[in-house]
């Protein structure tokens, strides 16, 4: 048990060196003041635009989570415990570097059981990464030309299919079986709601990155779901530092510069993720615990 201890908590430093390592890489190039001061000069209109578009993407991944927790048959859904617990899960994800504090979240709802709040979390974020892969893949599909055709069909057509497999899985085990048609039902949803978030994303940097230079969106869509696969490595603090690296090589060959890039992504954590930390740390003051 001790040595378990120790390993998680050698793991979590060295996420935390990762992090600081690459941020250190980035900025030893950069003047970072100057991207501070990029970031502030923009403008108010485009910022209200930016918390209107993350308002929608919250309720996204919102709307996820309550679909999720909905595949356990047994679940009564509760709207707002299942909204209380997503706002509870964004400071959460702070709390452990590569996001894995956002398990907690499945205490604060009354289900069947802890165990299956768990299972609808796994279900949750399988279909998330999923998402992200989904969107990267079709635009690697069109970024990397090189590659052979049939091979970039291949790779969308594996990646496209693979919620498909989730059903399957459900059904390896009897006590997970109960599960799969309500799976059918709400993984759809879930898959429709990830596509909406991934389009909210790539106008939200679409948005930003016009400030720089003239950049369309289908190109935007391209290069920045390409950079949110840095989103699906669990290796750095709330993807900081790997993202900002992930931006820099995909923009870099559409004319943006490093701080361009930079100040996209950075612009957009602080609105879409900082914001909503803090708004859950008051909650998570405010609320007990209800899981069972």
């Amino acid at each position: 048990m001790a040595n378990k201890k120790l390993l998680h908590i050698l793991v979590f430093i060295l996420k935390l060196g990762l992090t600081g390592v690459i941020l250190w890489s980035i900025f030893n190039k950069m003047n970072f003041q100057q991207v501070m001061t990029s970031i502030a000069r923009q403008p108010l209109w485009l910022l209200a635009v930016l918390l209107l578009l993350t308002v929608l993407r919250h309720a996204g991944q919102y709307q996820t989570w309550s679909c999720a927790l909905q595949i356990n048959p047994h679940y009564q859904l509760n709207r707002k415990e299942v909204l209380t617990s997503y706002i509870i899960s964004q400071p959460l994800r702070f709390v452990v570097p590569g996001g894995f504090g956002m398990t907690g979240k499945v205490i604060y709802i009354t289900n069947s059981s802890v165990w299956a709040s768990g299972l609808s979390f796994l279900i949750e974020r399988a279909l998330i990464i999923w998402g992200i892969w989904a969107f990267a893949a079709l635009g690697g599909a069109f970024y990397f030309t090189r590659m052979q055709l049939w091979l970039r069909l291949a790779i969308v057509a594996a990646v496209i299919s693979l919620p498909v497999w989730g059903y399957f899985i459900l059904g390896l085990k009897h006590k997970w079986q109960h599960l799969q048609e309500h799976y059918l039902k709400y993984a759809p949803r879930i898959i429709g709601l990830q596509a909406c978030v991934a389009l909210i994303a790539g106008l939200q940097y679409w948005l930003l990155l016009r400030q720089a230079m003239p950049i369309g969106f289908a190109e935007t869509l391209k290069r920045m779901m390409l950079t949110q696969v840095s989103m699906s490595i669990p290796i750095t603090w709330v993807g900081l530092g790997l993202r900002e690296s992930f931006a820099i090589h995909f923009l870099s060959d559409a004319g943006f510069q490093a701080l361009d890039a930079v100040t996209a992504t950075l612009t957009l954590f602080i609105i879409q993720d900082v914001l909503a930390a803090l708004v859950g740390a008051v909650v998570f003051i405010r609320t007990k615990k209800t899981g069972v």
